[in-house]
């Protein structure tokens, strides 16, 4: 059995964040992950049966990967 394996990592950005202080001690944040383009990964395999010189494919696995924006709302404080 032979294999012929591609995948292809998308550039993304992490995450931002925005933060405003109410107080020297309290803070809210807003930040956001996956959120200016989609994150993801396309996988290819190929498996042959015996040499991939042969040509005979046994199986072909396809995947596509995409990882949803999330968000999160927080308050920070100091005691």
């Amino acid at each position: 059995m032979s294999l012929v394996e591609v995948t292809d990592f998308e550039i993304h950005l992490s995450s931002a964040f925005f933060e405003y202080n109410f107080s020297p001690t309290m803070k809210a944040r807003f930040e956001g992950a996956h959120f200016l383009n989609e994150d993801g990964r396309t996988f290819d395999k190929t498996f042959y049966d015996g040499n991939i010189a042969n040509g005979a494919v046994s199986r072909v696995d396809l995947q596509d990967n995409r990882v949803i924006a999330d968000y999160v709302l927080s308050l920070q404080a100091t005691f």
